[in-house]
């Protein structure tokens, strides 16, 4: 019988477990928390009480895109001019938060319930196009690195010298 081609058992069971921790590593501890960092959220019709007197905490920590709605009749938008947003305000817990207030008490809006839908960047968001490039690279090099440790103990068994012949 030939054995070049023939690996251990202990090399097959050390590869496979390998292979699964590294593939549990990948998905759960590096991906999830890169998908997180790298992408922007978008919250739908969330309802606050508009005042000039409080201001209001949003999700996350800078708005990109914001529509605010009158929450008694849908569709009737509310002019920019109405409130203010402010980006990146240190919060009592010292994360970065962004939040809304109304303009003046002549606004008419003040004292009501509006509807507001805004795309916005999480806490932990990387503000560089060149990090999130990076931070995505980490994922293809973890993948790339997988693949290398699976394929060694096949090259180091001579599998692929069956190929040739």
């Amino acid at each position: 019988m030939d054995k070049k081609a023939q690996m251990g058992v202990g090399a097959i069971i050390l590869t496979a477990i390998g292979i699964i921790t590294a593939l549990v590593i990948l998905t759960g501890g590096i991906t999830a928390p890169i998908g997180e960092m790298t992408a922007t959220k978008v919250t739908t019709n969330q309802t606050i009480a508009f005042s000039n007197i409080t201001t209001v905490t949003l999700h996350g920590r800078y708005i990109e895109t914001l529509v605010m709605e009158n929450a008694t009749k849908p569709g009737q938008v509310i002019p920019a001019t109405n409130y203010t947003i402010s980006n990146d305000v240190l919060a009592s817990d010292g994360t970065l938060r962004a939040t809304i207030k109304a303009v003046s008490p002549a606004s008419a809006w003040n004292d009501s319930n509006v509807n507001v839908t805004y795309t916005y960047r999480d806490v932990g968001y990387i503000d560089s196009g060149a990090g999130r490039t990076i931070a995505g690279l980490i994922v293809m090099f973890a993948a790339l690195a997988i693949a290398v440790f699976a394929m060694v103990p096949v090259l180091r068994n001579g599998v692929i010298d069956l190929v040739k012949g």
